[in-house]
């Protein structure tokens, strides 16, 4: 009996390791925040740029 449980403890942590995100999945994510923060800083200076001329 202590076999079989010891199998599924490891059988278990192993799905909780293959159910995590992947390395490009994280770099993905990263890049689209960078993206998106890039974005907003770029806005800004736009709108900064436009006060300016006004």
């Amino acid at each position: 009996m202590k076999k079989v449980l010891t199998l599924v403890a490891v059988a278990g942590m192993f799905s909780f390791v293959a159910c995590g995100p992947s390395a490009e999945e994280i770099a993905k994510i990263e890049k689209a925040k960078q993206d998106s923060i890039a974005a907003v800083e770029a806005q800004k200076a736009a709108e900064e740029a436009a006060k300016a001329e006004a």
